[in-house]
């Protein structure tokens, strides 16, 4: 009676122990993983995300990893977006586009990746058309200018360079109409008006 009772004892102190693991350090010995994780908290974005992918093919019944894998390549989307934005707002073009072509080519179908390309492309439209008018001030068209500079406010009200050149635009217009009353004023005569009954 005594052994079964040590059996019973032993098999429920293994059941309780294999309970208690820790599931990251045995249920997952997998190196792919493991290493993929790494290389994300290394900033190798798209490396960790390939290793995960791998360890995902390897073992495809794993929730563990395939909810490590959503969750990351959801945090390296939008780390990759914000990177983009923001030197798009900074006005670096040329290194904006780089970072929303590199989202794309991890994720083709990323909207708001797309969405920032057609963004430059506008903007680079915009700078060019504003370069334009700048140069039609130059030859003294400024009304032609002018009409140049509030076609492309009204696409993007938040151009910088269109902003820019229609404050230049309209100082030079108000420095205009003060120089034609100063000489209107100057050459009139006084005038009299008597009333009678």
């Amino acid at each position: 009676m005594k052994n079964w009772k040590v059996i019973v004892l032993g098999v429920l102190i293994v059941i309780v122990a294999g309970c208690a693991i820790n599931n990251r350090t045995f249920g997952t010995r997998n190196s792919a993983f493991l290493e993929g994780q790494q290389l994300i908290t290394q900033g190798q974005l798209e490396d960790g995300l390939a290793k995960l992918e791998q360890a995902l093919r390897e073992e495809p019944e794993n929730k563990e990893i395939r909810t490590v894998l959503i969750r990351s390549r959801d945090e390296v989307i939008n780390k990759l977006l914000i990177e983009a934005d923001n030197k798009k707002s900074a006005g670096d073009l040329i290194n904006a586009k780089a970072a929303y072509q590199r989202i794309i080519d991890l994720w083709p179908f990323n909207e708001r990746a797309l969405a920032g390309l057609e963004a430059i492309e506008l903007d680079r439209r915009h700078v060019d058309t504003v370069r334009a008018a700048k140069e039609l001030m130059a030859k003294g068209n400024v009304a032609k200018a002018e009409t140049i500079v509030r076609s492309v406010l009204q696409e993007n009200p938040n151009q910088s360079h269109a902003r820019q050149l229609m404050k230049h635009i309209h100082a030079q217009m108000a420095r205009a109409e003060v120089n034609e009353l100063g000489l209107d004023t100057s050459f009139k005569k006084p005038l009299t008006i008597e009333f009678k009954d």
